[in-house]
């Protein structure tokens, strides 16, 4: 996933790059955690209002 790689090229970088630069890619990586948490709400919810229209409909 593009956080965890992220993560790593901050960790590399850390060694050699500026702490302003490790802190942007560092920023990055917990960009793409808030939102694959934001992508995992709407699929769960997406999915359980399948699961209620189904239920309403009573298609089996």
């Amino acid at each position: 996933m593009l956080m965890v790689g992220y993560y790593i090229t901050s960790g590399v970088c850390e060694l050699v790059a500026d702490k302003k630069i490790v802190q942007v890619i560092s920023q990055m990586g917990d960009t793409f955690k808030i939102l694959f948490a934001i992508l995992s709400t709407v699929i769960v919810m997406l999915i359980i209002g399948f699961t209620i229209i189904l239920k309403l409909t009573a298609v089996i």
